[in-house]
């Protein structure tokens, strides 16, 4: 669920440049795909390369200039990406099925009232009859039925707790997270080095540098998902998993275009 927040916070915020000498935005991303080393950064005739930072290792050389890179993640966003025609229509999709579960409440809720109205009735019965009645046997067997009533209207009165926000908490989620989709190319190209940084850390993993270039990555669900051209059922069971180590699909190699 964390996921779907951060990406709505993406959208949601705009970040203010902070001053720095030099900023890196790849820097802690990358590996060695060699040594496992982490990579550095430096900047060199008025471009930024990547190298591992192991002075010795085989894989330092060819550096890796960052616009080159940048091209590479961009094309890990795009496998993910919807435009703006798959965008409404996975909105339309996400609200079409809201309306269909908030119909379908609607139906288990006056189900539940009426097997309320019915609890409470057979209660003031029992309770009627209880009075009047004198054998302790009846009386016993009477009170084993009021607890037994009493029971079943604690349970159907939690079944009437309130659920709807929660469940309109997800639809909502699940609307910021295809909106970040459509949205996360751009957010990475245009936006600031912290934005670029809170892209790739909620979208993908394990970006290993070899040759000049990403070898190969890992792309965090629910974007796989995404990918994958998966239905809405999918992404709610996602955001029901309390586990919030995200699942992740390795992807290798990676084409420079």
């Amino acid at each position: 669920m964390k996921v779907f927040d951060k990406a709505q916070e993406i959208l949601n915020k705009k970040s203010k440049p902070k001053e720095q000498k030099h900023s890196f935005h790849l820097r802690g991303f990358l590996t060695c795909a060699v040594c496992g080393h982490a990579v550095t950064a430096e900047i060199q005739k008025g471009h930024t390369y990547y190298h591992c930072a192991k002075p010795k290792c085989e894989s330092r050389k060819p550096y890796a200039r960052e616009d080159r890179l940048d091209e590479q993640v961009v094309g890990v966003l795009k496998g993910f990406s919807i435009d703006d025609a798959e965008l409404g229509l996975l909105l339309r999709a996400t609200r079409e099925q809201k309306d269909a579960e908030r119909g379908d409440n609607k139906t288990i809720i006056q189900s539940i009232n009426r097997r309320l109205l019915e609890n409470g009735k057979k209660l003031e019965n029992l309770i009627d009859a209880c009075i009047k009645e004198t054998d302790e046997t009846m009386i016993d067997f009477y009170e084993k039925k009021r607890s037994e009533l009493l029971d079943e209207r604690a349970s159907l009165q939690r079944q009437l707790s309130p659920s709807n926000a929660n469940d309109e908490r997800i639809f909502e989620q699940m609307e910021g997270f295809f909106k970040f989709a459509n949205s996360a190319v751009q957010v990475y190209s245009d936006g600031s080095i912290e934005e670029k940084q809170r892209v790739l850390s909620l979208t993908s993993s394990n970006l290993l540098l070899k040759n000049g270039l990403i070898a190969s990555y890992q792309v965090k669900e629910p974007f796989s998902i995404l990918a994958s051209g998966s239905n809405l059922e999918e992404f709610e069971n996602l955001l029901g998993e309390k586990d919030s180590n995200p699942h992740i699909r390795s992807q290798s190699p990676l084409s420079y275009r």
